[in-house]
C-alpha cells in the first residue's frame, strides 16, 4: 500500500497538483485504470490505461 500512495504522491506533483491531491480524501480523489494487477508486480503500475480527474476521463491512447 505504501508504494501505491507513494506512486500515487509523485504523480501528483509531477503535474503540480499535490497540493490539491494530498492528503487524500474524497473532495480531491481522482481514479485510474490499472491493466494488470500491481500487487503481483509493482512495475505493473506503468501500464495505467485510464485517469478520471474531476469527471473527466483521459485515456492514454489518445495522448501517446
Amino acid at each position: 500500500m505504501e508504494a501505491l500512495i507513494s506512486a500515487t504522491g509523485i504523480g501528483a506533483r509531477t503535474i503540480g497538483i499535490e497540493k490539491l491531491t494530498l492528503p487524500f480524501s474524497q473532495e480531491n480523489s481522482q481514479s485510474c485504470g490499472i491493466r494488470c494487477e500491481p500487487a503481483r508486480d509493482i512495475e505493473n503500475l506503468d501500464r495505467v490505461d485510464v485517469v478520471i480527474k474531476n469527471g473527466r476521463m483521459f485515456n492514454q491512447r489518445r495522448h501517446d
